[in-house]
């Protein structure tokens, strides 16, 4: 199907309210941009033209304080393939084929250590064609696999120790099923390395300027800590916090292996911490 017949079937109109994806409260509508806007626009604002001329409208939970939209809700993942996730994607996210996946091996071996990482089973959950995943290998990982719905349709019948997940829950219409089937893919013992962008103590004046906020990159949902942590205590996982949009879930009990890698302090002393 076509983008334009796609952005057709997009909603022109909102509900006033809305159920918050998370916590369920009634979320009133925060604000709307057009469809156009996305990440890019903070380096090259002509990307951000011409306008598409469909509104997309955020609501804002007064619980949890998650921001979301319900405009994509309608379009199953093929559909939302080729509105999004197409072959523009790459110039509202340049990063997306080799800078991000090179920044997530060195990331992940920096945490765990090359021992380590030799031992653990790891898929890189949402790591599009790979790349971080083909890094991993040529580490010494020996079990290190990729899946990505829009690039991938075998989900992955094993259960692994380490889940990576890298700018993912900005993209998720459903973040409740997410989580979900990122626990489901956990071992009873294991850990989800992740980053999403936190909303800035300002959103309010912000609103849908907000940069992170860009319905083009497919970012259909914005988190704060408690949102996060209420949404990944549904399944059991604890929520640790990091700088720069990073996260850790770890299960209960927490997972031996965060205290054998390289820093001898685990998680914590690479500056994750509880709210």
């Amino acid at each position: 199907m076509d983008t334009k017949t796609l952005l057709g079937r997009l909603p022109a109109r909102a509900a006033i309210a809305a159920p918050c994806k998370v916590c369920a409260t009634e979320s009133p509508l925060f604000d709307v941009c057009d469809f156009a806007k996305n990440c890019e626009q903070r380096r090259d604002p002509a990307l951000g033209l011409p306008l598409a001329g469909v509104p997309i409208y955020y609501h804002r939970c007064p619980n949890c304080g998650f921001i979301f939209t319900t405009a994509f809700d309608g379009l199953d993942d093929a559909e939302m393939g080729a509105l999004i996730y197409n072959d523009d994607y790459i110039r509202y996210d340049p990063d997306f084929v080799e800078a991000r996946p090179r920044q997530i091996a060195r990331m992940v071996r920096d945490m765990v250590g090359d021992a380590l990482l030799a031992r653990l089973s790891v898929l890189d959950y949402g790591g599009g064609s790979g790349k971080a995943r083909d890094l991993l290998r040529e580490a010494g990982g020996r079990k290190v696999e990729c899946f990505d719905p829009y690039f991938q349709s075998t989900v992955p019948e094993s259960r692994f120790d380490l889940l990576l997940c890298f700018e993912v829950m900005e993209h998720a219409r459903q973040p409740r099923r997410t989580v979900a089937d990122l626990r489901g893919m956990l071992n009873p013992s294991g850990m989800i390395i992740f980053s999403t962008l936190l909303q800035p103590s300002d959103i309010a004046e912000q609103g849908a300027h907000w940069w992170y906020l860009g319905p083009r990159n497919g970012h259909v949902s914005a988190f704060t800590g408690k949102s996060l942590r209420e949404l990944f205590a549904l399944e059991g996982l604890d929520v640790l916090h990091g700088s720069d949009g990073m996260h850790v879930a770890l299960t209960r009990p927490r997972p031996d292996f965060v205290d054998l890698g390289r820093s001898p302090g685990g998680a914590a002393e690479l500056g994750f911490r509880l709210p």
